[in-house]
C-alpha cells in the first residue's frame, strides 16, 4: 500500500471521528437547552408559587390582624358597658 492510500485512510478514519464528535457534541447542546428549559420552567413555577404563597399569606395576616382590631373593639366596648353599670 502506497504512503498515499495510508494517508487517505488515515485522513478518512480522521474525519469519521470528527464526525462523530460532532454528532455527539450536537446530543450534548440538545441536552443542555433541554436542561435550561426544564431549569426555566422550574424557575417559573417556583415564582409563581412563592407569589402565591406571599399573596395568601399576606390576605391572611390582614385577616388575622382585622380579628385583632376587632377583638381590641370589643374589649373596649366591654370596659366602656362595665363602666357604665358600675357608675350607674
Amino acid at each position: 500500500m502506497s504512503r498515499y492510500n495510508q494517508q487517505l485512510i488515515s485522513n478518512r478514519d480522521f474525519q469519521q471521528k470528527i464526525n462523530f464528535q460532532s454528532v455527539e457534541i450536537g446530543t450534548l447542546k440538545r441536552q443542555i437547552e433541554s436542561v435550561q428549559t426544564s431549569n426555566l420552567s422550574k424557575d417559573t413555577e417556583f415564582l409563581e408559587n412563592r407569589e402565591k404563597i406571599k399573596t395568601e399569606y399576606e390576605k391572611k395576616l390582614r385577616l388575622i390582624q382585622k380579628d385583632i382590631d376587632m377583638n381590641e373593639e370589643l374589649k373596649d366596648r366591654n370596659r366602656q358597658l362595665e363602666s357604665e353599670i358600675i357608675y350607674e
